[in-house]
């Protein structure tokens, strides 16, 4: 028996699509804990088969934010929402559920792009969602993701809905079938399975063995006698050519399939011709489990603690075969040694399960970097990458403060490193890394387009692509590239049309004070502002000067007053905006903003003193990440700002202090 769980779990619930990273992400209630009987009801392919595919706009690839979202959401993982997959014809296409705001109202998009084996942006298109709609859904509101798989001859999207009234008619779960260029193929809906949210409070992976569709996730249940709706994992076996379901797994203590609630995170794979899971369990068991599907079962990472405690201080970030399937590993971020605790740090850490079944298999677990209790350093979770059956990628992001870059490290299938731990100034995302010829490839995006990663795999080097630059005058090599190309996907900047029609974006030109009215204006999002109905304060500015409207609203907001003079206040919008200038200007609009950045340390720049204008300003950027000065220790605060340092300062104010 499960028994009865009363904690309290605070939770975002199933992710509806990429809503930014995970310490900012919006908190609700709920409560977990076990499931009842269920029965399930599948529809086949019958009736009108729509096949209507909506493009995107292709010409550029998709904005989105999925950076270090391989971390939990508190205590527990989400939906994987972005995908690598390498097509047959050798070129690679990004998958990604995204959502974005259009005023008040959230916007979702299935995107897929293609993209060459350099990297480069090819095309892309948006799937119509309303293909991938659970019956009774008529908009996209109350569309909830799950995931996505690639499987070897057809894709396939797991998508839900909320079952609030408990309503056994209704279906809860969609698999929705797709040819390889994407046109509709079919679907199934489960509906009797006892889901009051799926996908609620864990993640969502698949596999497939001999035709038939693996699907692990986790759904909350009807409400119990205790009034409760509580969590489990849940497992369908989806027959790919009828798009039927085979079979299940949705009952309390299901030893088939291996029943554990809570479930936190789910992972399925197979080898050897059997199907293998791990779960994330907190309560029942309370342990990270190890499931051979109609084999045993072997709880590898027991957990400390009461059961049913949500809080763990384990996340899991992967999971492989090794050598044929006579192996396992499991890569883990757990709390460093030293107790639970706000002060603690996650580290690294491995498990290798020697043997097929692992009910009588033996675990050892490694500590593969440790990073101590109280200090300024912290893990996030790892991944793991599968390049050969005795080859492995351990990687996992190090975070001191503003400052993050990847670490990562070779592995056998023993678990012993091959080398030593080397570091990268990259970063991770819920894009599980795939291997193409030879280097493990994966995608990070930040506000952004996609930066394309790759560590080769045989000699560990570390490279990055910038997979679209807006600029003809911008590339790989240009100094804050990846911040130019966020600024204009923003709508921030958008260049010069130079008399051949090509767009550039002068990185090294000065800053203009008018022209930095314009960059806040639209960092805040362009506000709604009435120039005919604001105060001139300026004796200088008037109706014809560039960004009237924008100086205006930045005197209104008091982050410029400009210069007294005789004759009245002065903009002197054609000068240009110095560094110390620069961090008065920010430090206000965070003020104006009411913006509660995080604080680190500030760096003492050896040319500022208590004498420097805007001293205090200076440090409070340098606070806040967004300014760190020169490697030679100061600031420069006479300095002109360039438009590519720009770009860097008002990315880093709006990802430390904005957001």
């Amino acid at each position: 028996m499960a028994g009865s769980m009363t904690r309290l779990m605070q939770s975002v619930g199933p992710v509806a699509g990429s809503v930014g990273r995970s310490a900012h992400r919006p908190i609700r209630a709920m409560i977990f804990a076990v499931a009842a009987c269920v029965a399930a009801a599948c529809m086949s392919l019958s009736g009108a088969v729509p096949t209507a595919v909506a493009e995107g706009v292709g010409d550029v690839p998709a904005s989105s934010d999925n950076m270090w979202r391989n971390d939990y959401e508190g205590n527990w993982a989400a939906p994987v929402s972005s995908y690598l997959h390498q097509r047959d014809d050798g070129s690679l296409e990004r998958v990604e559920w995204i959502t974005g705001w259009s005023g008040s109202r959230e916007v979702r998009s299935l995107r897929v792009e293609r993209y060459d084996a350099s990297f480069r942006y090819l095309s892309g298109k948006n799937i119509d969602t309303s293909l991938i709609r659970p019956t009774g859904l008529r908009t996209d509101d109350g569309l909830l993701w799950g995931g996505f798989f690639a499987g070897s001859s057809a894709n396939y999207v797991v998508t839900g809905q909320a079952n609030r009234a408990e309503n056994d008619a209704l279906p809860v779960v969609r698999i929705t079938k797709f040819t390889k260029d994407w046109r509709y193929a079919g679907k199934c809906e489960l509906s009797g399975i006892n889901t009051y949210i799926p996908f609620d409070g864990g993640s969502l992976r698949m596999t497939e063995l001999d035709g038939q569709l693996w699907i692990r996730t986790a759904h909350t249940i009807y409400k119990l006698a205790d009034g409760l709706h509580h969590q489990t994992n849940m497992s369908f076996v989806i027959d790919e050519a009828t798009m039927t379901v085979v079979d299940k797994a949705v009952k309390v203590a299901d030893s088939r399939f291996g029943y554990v609630s809570h479930s936190f995170n789910q992972f399925i794979l197979t080898t050897g011709g059997k199907v293998y899971a791990v779960d994330h369990g907190d309560a029942y068991p309370r342990a990270i489990v190890l499931t051979q599907v109609d084999g045993g079962s072997r709880q590898v990472h027991p957990i400390a603690g009461e059961i049913g405690d949500n809080y763990t201080g384990v996340a899991v970030g992967g999971f492989e075969s090794a050598d044929a399937g006579s192996r396992f590993l499991i890569a883990m971020a757990v709390d460093s040694v030293g107790g639970l605790g706000s002060d603690t740090r996650k580290s690294p850490v491995l498990l290798t399960v020697n043997g097929a079944d692992p009910a009588t298999a033996t675990v050892a677990e490694t500590v593969v970097q440790s990073y101590a209790k109280g200090g300024a350093t912290d893990a996030t979770n790892p991944q793991l990458v599968k390049i050969g059956e005795n080859r492995f990628l351990m990687m996992w992001g190090e975070r001191r403060e503003h400052k993050e870059s990847i670490r990562y490290v070779f592995l056998d299938g023993h678990g012993n490193r091959l080398g030593a731990i080397r570091s990268a100034d990259g970063r991770l995302s819920d894009c599980q890394p795939i291997v193409v010829g030879g280097k493990v490839v994966w995608y990070v995006t930040d506000d952004s387009a996609p930066t394309m990663y790759a560590i080769d795999g045989g000699s560990g080097a570390f490279s990055s692509v910038r997979t679209y630059t807006p600029f003809s005058d911008v590339n790989a090599g240009t100094p804050h590239a990846a911040d130019i190309t966020w600024l204009s996907l923003r709508g921030i900047t958008t260049g010069w049309i130079d008399a051949d029609g090509r767009s550039t974006f002068r990185g090294m030109n000065a800053v203009t004070r008018q022209d930095m009215a314009a960059f806040l204006y639209r960092l805040t999002g362009s506000p709604k502002f009435d120039e005919s109905k604001a105060r001139n304060p300026f004796v200088d500015v008037t109706k014809s000067t560039p960004h009237y409207k924008e100086i205006l609203w930045l005197a209104s907001t008091g982050v410029s007053t400009g210069w007294k003079t005789a004759r009245g206040a002065e903009f002197r919008g054609m000068n240009a905006v110095v560094r110390q200038d620069m961090a008065a200007f920010l430090h206000r609009l965070a003020d104006y903003q009411q913006a509660k950045p995080t604080l680190g340390k500030a760096v003492s720049f050896r040319d500022v003193s208590k004498s420097t204008p805007h001293v205090d300003d200076i440090v409070w950027l340098s606070r806040t990440g967004v300014a760190t000065g020169w490697s030679d220790g100061t600031f420069r605060g006479m300095n002109a700002v360039v438009r590519q340092d720009m770009a860097a300062f008002l990315h880093r104010m709006n990802a430390n202090v904005l957001k």
